[in-house]
């Protein structure tokens, strides 16, 4: 789910987020090669006012999410998920109840996906 979709969760549940942050650069790194692959335009709006705009949001939905008592949120930063996965996926186990096998987590990730490193 996008972060900008979180403000339509129904109040009346409980809810766990892994809000998983990236680096700015490797954001828009990705979403140049999205618009290419659509044959969409790629400089409608510079990168540093995307980066600021991007910036904002997400300090807004960051305070929105400490605001709400029905969300409780483990930040992960995706660097550092793919490069010290064992440590990550050990702090989303405890953060959803030590119910997930973590052997599988491990294998489950795929270094190559890291294409947008910065």
């Amino acid at each position: 789910m996008i972060s900008a979709l979180l403000k339509e969760l129904p109040d009346d549940y409980q809810y766990r987020i892994i809000f998983m942050r990236r680096k700015m650069e490797e954001i828009l790194a990705s979403q140049k090669k999205m618009l290419i692959r659509r044959g969409e335009p790629t400089d409608r709006i510079p990168d540093e006012l995307m980066a600021k705009e991007f910036e904002k949001h997400v300090q807004k939905v960051e305070a929105w999410l400490a605001e709400k008592s029905n969300m409780e949120v483990l930040y992960v930063t995706y660097h550092e998920a793919v490069q010290n996965p064992a440590d990550n996926i050990r702090k989303v186990n405890e953060f959803l109840g030590n119910t997930l096998d973590e052997d599988v987590m491990m294998n489950a990730i795929d270094q190559n996906l890291y294409r947008n490193k910065k």
